[in-house]
């Protein structure tokens, strides 16, 4: 990720249930959020996580101001919420990559001449970046997928392929 992210609520979830959000932002990147996204995390730990994140300076919180609020409000269509419009327009606006795992949202602000990512190329990032090992981010797939239907089962399926055969085998494992 060579641009700057947007994030929205549900990555922040499956960062989270994974226990990978901390890792996540340990990327070299400077992660933005907008306050809408904030203000809908109402539970614990995540709403303490991502305070601690805000304090630290690792999530950046924009905020939406008056002047742009029409702008953001001409976004709403279909099922997107205003946080969705929010953060599309935070990326549109800035030239950052939107990472989302809302196919709505993703088809809209795609169409709208966004980069949008997803979950998996957050792994893919993590993996890149050797902040975690493939072992560990097949581990963290399965996890996610157990949880989040939404995910591409084929794309799932690839990584985790692929990630197994990068996996070093135990030494009693391997052929003479």
């Amino acid at each position: 990720m060579d641009k700057i992210v947007i994030s929205d609520t549900n990555i922040l979830i499956d960062l989270q249930q994974a226990s990978l959000l901390g890792i996540f932002f340990a990327l070299p990147v400077e992660i933005h959020t907008v306050d809408f996204v904030v203000a809908e995390i109402k539970t614990d730990p995540l709403r303490t996580a991502v305070g601690e994140m805000i304090r630290t300076g690792v999530l950046h919180v924009d905020s939406i101001t008056d002047e742009q609020m029409p702008k953001v409000l001409s976004l709403l269509s279909g099922n997107l919420s205003l946080t969705d419009c929010a953060v599309w327009f935070t990326a549109k606006t800035n030239g950052w990559t939107l990472l989302t795992g809302d196919k709505k949202l993703r088809a809209k602000a795609e169409a709208d001449g966004v980069t949008v990512r997803g979950i998996l190329h957050v792994l893919d990032e993590l993996l890149d970046a050797s902040k975690i090992d493939p072992s560990y981010a097949a581990e963290k797939l399965e996890q996610l997928s157990r949880g989040n239907k939404r995910l591409p089962a084929a794309e799932v399926e690839l990584r985790l392929r692929k990630w197994t055969l990068l996996t070093p085998k135990p030494e009693n494992e391997l052929c003479d």
